[in-house]
């Protein structure tokens, strides 16, 4: 991918990045959300649990990279992007996949439906079922794909 130096660029490559992982892995049905780059302590992403944001007339949620990760390799920041769209899913089909005070543990559910859809997850003592890798058909589909890196200088 093209270097970059506006972070628009970057997030119009992560929204590119969206639209094919959700065609590969999710048959095209998950609903697009508004990506946003904002540093967020403590977590490479997250995504809203209801929709804050108005496009038109449709709400949509909200997935957001954190800036301070984005020099991270292209198939962690891909990880990230693809965990934060397995949470979409899991509220598009009513699947509870987190709990706790923030929502922050990831049950089984959570796991099952990541490892279905491009990654390998493995358990965090306080986070549950949350750290994500790709697994090799996601490495594979970021080759086909051309996917190289988001660089911001």
């Amino acid at each position: 991918m093209k270097q970059t130096v506006k972070t628009s660029r970057a997030a119009g490559q992560l929204e590119k990045m969206f639209r094919a992982l959700n065609t590969r892995f999710f048959d095209g049905k998950l609903p697009e959300p508004i990506i946003t780059l904002k540093k967020t302590p403590g977590a490479y992403g997250h995504i809203t649990c209801g929709k804050t944001w108005t496009a038109g007339t449709e709400q949509r949620h909200e997935i957001n990279i954190s800036t301070a990760t984005l020099d991270r390799s292209i198939e962690e920041t891909t990880a990230t992007l693809l965990h934060e769209m397995c949470h979409l899913y899991n509220m598009v089909n009513g699947i509870k996949d987190t709990s706790g005070s923030a929502n922050a543990y990831h049950n089984k559910r959570f796991k099952q439906v990541a490892e279905s859809h491009g990654l390998t997850v493995s358990h965090h003592e306080k986070y549950g079922w949350t750290i994500t890798e790709p697994n090799d058909e996601l490495l594979t589909f970021l080759l086909e794909n051309d996917f190289s890196g988001i660089l911001i200088t």
